[in-house]
């Protein structure tokens, strides 16, 4: 019952300001009015069908399974206190409001680009985006984005069917979960678009003016833009100027 209670108190912080502004609750009954007021937002994880109940899947459909301390930022509002973890193969937020919750008390958080979620140190937000395919859109894991050429980073996973590998000493390979992760540039006020993590792909994507001085820099550093902490170190120089 108090776990109840909390998670209804903690949605009545994610309503908009225009749909409670007016209402003083003082019940439990209206809680429960306004929780239903939040059906758009948030709802209770459906585990009874998820893909891997019925199957054993190796690896995890998370970027990371521990649900760490975290804020929830709805528009201008700051929402402290709850845990949350990045379901990457469906792209939502899982919350809990205590760690000690149990999975029947984990609910996920409407895909919506005034909702972002800082879990531990890492900040997502939801972007569109540039790829292969067109304008995607989808939480991102930002990791510059203070100044004209920001940097994020898009974490996903795909699952991989398992098969008999034909050889009776090596044994079947297992169904899996695969986690990938991909670098997305943005320049100015352009879409964060997706680049591969090399050295000439990532100069491609600045202004011609800039290459000369990027060359340099990386040159001096030895950086062939192949690691994430390169390519952090790399933009935040750009966006210093060098």
């Amino acid at each position: 019952m108090r776990n109840i209670l909390c998670l209804l108190v903690f949605m009545m912080f994610l309503l908009p300001v225009q749909n409670i502004s007016c209402q003083t609750p003082g019940t439990t009954a209206d809680l429960f009015q306004l929780s239903e007021e939040l059906g758009n937002l948030i709802r209770q994880v459906d585990h009874e069908n998820a893909v891997d109940n019925d199957l054993k899947v190796a690896g995890s459909r998370y970027a990371d399974d521990r649900f760490k301390e975290s804020v929830l930022y709805l528009g201008g509002k700051e929402i402290p206190g709850v845990y949350a973890r990045f379901d990457a193969l469906n792209g939502v937020m899982e919350i809990k409001i205590n760690i000690s919750d149990s999975e029947n008390e984990v609910y996920v958080v409407k895909k919506d680009p005034e909702i972002r979620c800082k879990i531990g140190d890492d900040l997502y937000v939801y972007s569109e985006y540039s790829s292969d395919e067109g304008r995607q859109n989808g939480y991102l894991l930002a990791l510059v984005t203070d100044g004209d050429y920001r940097l994020f980073k898009k974490q996903w996973v795909y699952f991989r069917e398992g098969r008999d590998s034909g050889d009776p000493l090596k044994g079947s390979v297992p169904n899996r979960f695969i986690l990938k992760e991909e670098v997305l540039v943005g320049v100015n006020r352009e879409l964060p678009k997706l680049v591969k993590m090399r050295r000439n792909k990532v100069l491609e994507m600045l202004p011609e003016q800039e290459v000369a001085a990027a060359r340099s820099f990386l040159s001096e550093k030895g950086y062939d833009l192949k690691e994430e902490a390169e390519l952090v170190t790399f933009f935040q120089a750009l966006n210093a100027g060098f």
